[in-house]
């Protein structure tokens, strides 16, 4: 018996089969319909998914610690579809919906790379942290694993424990007035003691959305005062 269990993985096969087989049940009792033209069987389906591949995106700036920073999101917050997905990702933590929107922001990317690249030499990617508190209610940071998919597909470096986030009462989801948004970052963010890894460094910012922009710029500022040297904005969704 101990050799037939060691044989499965550690049970690691009956798991995976177990999961197939839930994941192919719930298909059956829920089917999934596609959030942009109502096919049935995908969150997405392939000729949308084309479509929205072809999504040139958004480059902007934004004043940041008394300069101007550039910025690219890959898609429209307002796009109900996009909205849907990330929301359905990020808080019902629907892993089609995950893989789906990290498709789609590789994409769109990569059709502005020199764009979002111009005047970068060896770029660092760097994710906007969640709290540890937060981290673990979560279980899982969204826009870290955009900026490892992000990092990956063009072969840049990653660092996600230099820049870090304390807990925060408020969520800024929550927060519709953009003062109170700003206050509600306010120190929120620091870099940790003793890294130097980010000193004289070009950083790619990685998050989710971008709404008013007072996340975004009090980590340009927390950034900026630990020494890096030029910093480049990327988001999957504007607001």
């Amino acid at each position: 018996m101990e050799s037939r269990f060691r044989y499965l993985g550690g049970g690691r096969w009956v798991v995976e089969k177990m999961t197939r087989w839930v994941e192919l049940a719930g298909r059956v009792l829920f089917p999934h319909f596609c959030l942009s033209c109502g096919l049935e069987d995908q969150l997405l389906c392939d000729l949308c998914k084309m479509q929205y591949a072809l999504n040139r995106g958004v480059l902007f700036s934004v004043a940041a610690d008394l300069e101007t920073v550039r910025c690219f999101s890959a898609g429209r917050y307002a796009d109900m579809v996009l909205r849907s997905l990330l929301h359905q990702y990020k808080y019902g933590r629907v892993q089609e919906a995950g893989e789906l929107m990290t498709d789609f922001f590789l994409r769109v990317v990569s059709r502005q790379i020199t764009a979002i690249l111009s005047g970068l030499e060896e770029p660092i990617v760097v994710p906007v942290p969640m709290s540890p508190i937060n981290l673990a209610q979560r279980g899982f940071n969204q826009t870290e694993i955009f900026a490892r998919a992000l990092a990956g597909d063009f072969e840049l470096e990653l660092d996600k424990k230099t820049l870090q986030r304390r807990f925060a009462w408020r969520p800024q989801a929550h927060l519709s007035e953009p003062q109170k948004r700003i206050k509600n970052v306010s120190g929120a963010f620091f870099v940790r003691s003793g890294d130097v890894s980010l000193v004289d460094r070009e950083v790619i910012l990685v998050d989710d959305v971008f709404t008013t922009g007072a996340t975004i710029i009090e980590c340009v500022r927390v950034l900026r005062s630990s020494g890096v040297k030029k910093i480049v904005i990327v988001t999957v969704l504007k607001g």
